[in-house]
């Protein structure tokens, strides 16, 4: 996902050059409320990056977050994993949203 929206913004990927970039999701959970007419799933994801020059060093640290809440009369596990997967895919554009972050990738001149 995260290489599809880079791509989006003018990046691309290299697989032998340039930085590369690690992440660890931190917290990635959804907590579904069973109620009627309607039950609600609020998600949660949580993830930090790391940004690397081509000597392995570190040279940018960034946490992001992102929530998604939804109500509906019955969940299905599809229903579940959108939830999950809008809550991603908030904390994602919050990374891409980092001016600081793009700075530096922009700067190694490819990703």
């Amino acid at each position: 996902a995260l290489e599809h929206r880079l791509r989006s913004q003018g990046g691309w990927i290299s697989l032998f050059e340039g930085p590369s970039l690690g992440g660890e999701i931190r917290r990635w959970r959804v907590l579904v409320e069973p109620g009627f007419p309607t039950s609600k799933a609020e998600a949660v994801a949580e993830l930090g990056l790391e940004l690397y020059d081509q000597a392995g060093r570190v040279v940018y640290r960034g946490n992001y977050s992102g929530t998604f809440s939804a109500e509906h009369p019955v969940f299905s596990s599809g229903d579940i994993e959108e939830v999950l997967g809008s809550a991603m895919g908030e904390a994602l554009d919050q990374a891409l949203d980092d001016d600081r972050l793009m700075e530096k990738i922009h700067a190694a001149g490819k990703i």
